[in-house]
């Protein structure tokens, strides 16, 4: 499954902010994953596993060996689905804490090829047969025109009625599998609340046209229901999509706080705590939602994270967010940056020609480097920012590389043309993403590297297109 067949089950998070009677519930469930399987007609070298944790996700990636075999084992906060990647292809699968995971498929069509054993075995089988039906609907239903074409009031009955036939799908593929009783309600969840959240991003596109009883179908989403915390896909959405677009920046002095979080400081992460502390009634919505965007900063450097910890934990009490964010800093600091120049990033494997590409065209010129995909909201808001920048840099000597990443080569087109893109453009495969997240400890996007007119890496944190020092510093290097 392609990285934009994958959408947000928004309202999961209203559950966190709306629901929750007793003040500290039990969100976590620790323990240990292990999966192993086997590849035939390998197309790539490693697979990636991608950890769908409610306080952020994390990547992993394992090499294939040279009988096809690899192996994961990891540890994960709780219950939930995540993401499996190999060969272009994305599925989602469900692992509990303590299971043992085993599969097999064809590397010439992994999505469609997967056989799962083990622990959740027929309850994946269930949820791949799922995902392939609902893909079909999408297309033959023409979901996404009619989400642009439709007026509110229509695009919300089909809505409701696209997402009832989905229910009926999910009943006859249990029926045919028989996994466990919590797999249908799993794919229940999974539509309940990605019709709730297409009907929310709908609005927010459409804010001028709608009714007044538009929004009313949100209480049917507020009823809590633990096992939608297994649901953790879509979490990443509810910030960007709910939270933000959708409460907070409704808050007085959102604006203010926006401005000075693009700029991957100190001072914007510190302003950003105290705002959500301020405007986050609910504790364990606050964890959560705090220590997401701690998780999502240690990305863009670990040191500022490092620094503001101790005033995160007097804020985030769950020793479980406290040990996770203090993880990550650990680990960033033992995997540091294993590459320095342009000439080494020419000698990578798989990666490797893509840089000795660019170092031949771009010779003598300063590199601004944007990792992103297609399915990356923040990576998306960058481009006018990035285009704004192109635009008054564009007779200095500078090139824009942009490496998309997990991306569909037509989304990743579509994309460059509808945002009008200058610079060299790459698509990376699986096999060049990793390698490039190995070497720069880079896991998430959109990240960003700058690299000198004579070849060195001379920030692989660099300043995204938001941030009004990024022109300044580059000038200086340009003139240098």
């Amino acid at each position: 499954m392609s990285n934009m067949k994958h959408y947000s089950l928004l309202f999961f998070g209203v559950i966190l902010l709306s629901s929750y009677r007793n003040p500290e519930p039990r969100l976590f469930n620790e323990g240990p994953v292990v999966i192993q399987g086997h590849i035939d007609n390998t197309v790539g070298n490693v697979v990636l596993f991608t950890a769908l944790e409610l306080t952020g996700r994390v990547e992993h990636i394992a090499k294939i060996d040279s009988n096809g075999n690899f192996n994961f084992s990891v540890e994960v906060l709780g219950s939930h689905d995540n993401f499996l990647s190999y060969g272009g292809d994305l599925v989602t699968i469900f692992l509990e804490p303590g299971d043992s995971l085993y599969l097999t498929a064809d590397g010439t069509d992994f999505e469609n090829t997967l056989i799962y054993s083990g622990d959740n075995g027929k309850f994946n089988q269930c949820l791949k047969m799922f995902f392939i039906e609902f893909e079909k609907a999408l297309i033959s239903e023409k979901f996404f025109e009619k989400k642009t074409d439709l007026a509110p009031n229509e695009f919300k009955r089909f809505a409701f009625y696209f997402f009832k036939a989905m229910d009926l799908y999910a009943d006859s593929i249990y029926q045919v599998v028989q996994p466990q009783e919590e797999t249908k309600e799993w794919m229940y969840n999974y539509t309940k609340y990605r019709l709730a959240e297409d009907l929310l991003e709908y609005g927010m596109h459409h804010s001028n046209d709608l009714s007044k009883d538009y929004y009313d179908f949100e209480n049917q989403f507020l009823d809590q229901d633990n096992y939608s915390m297994h649901c953790s896909q879509y979490y990443e959405d509810f910030i960007e999509k709910y939270y933000f677009e959708y409460v907070i920046s409704k808050v007085d002095g959102f604006e203010e706080v926006a401005t000075k979080i693009q700029d991957q400081t100190y001072e914007g992460l510190d302003v950003l705590i105290d705002f959500l502390h301020d405007h986050l009634s609910n504790s364990t919505a606050k964890n959560l939602i705090l220590t997401r965007f701690m998780n999502d900063f240690i990305s863009y450097d670990y040191k500022i994270v490092d620094s503001i910890y101790n005033k995160y934990s007097q804020i985030v009490k769950d020793v479980t967010c406290q040990n996770f964010i203090l993880q990550r800093i650990d680990n960033a600091k033992s995997l540091p940056v294993l590459v320095k120049t342009l000439n080494d990033l020419v000698s990578l494997e798989f990666a490797g020609k893509i840089f000795q590409e660019i170092k031949e065209e771009c010779s003598g010129k300063v590199l601004y480097i944007d990792i992103w995909g297609t399915w990356c909201g923040g990576c998306l808001n960058s481009f006018p920012y990035s285009n704004k920048l192109y635009e008054e840099l564009q007779d200095k000597n500078i090139e824009f590389v942009y490496l998309c990443v997990h991306s569909d080569e037509s989304d990743w087109q579509k994309v460059i043309r509808d945002y009008n893109l200058k610079g060299k453009h790459y698509l990376l495969t699986e096999d060049q993403k990793a390698v490039l997240s190995e070497k720069f400890n880079c896991y998430g996007v959109p990240r960003y590297i700058i690299i000198d007119k004579g070849g060195t890496i001379v920030d692989d944190v660099a300043k995204n297109p938001y941030s009004g020092a990024l022109k300044d510093e580059l000038l200086t290097l340009i003139n240098k």
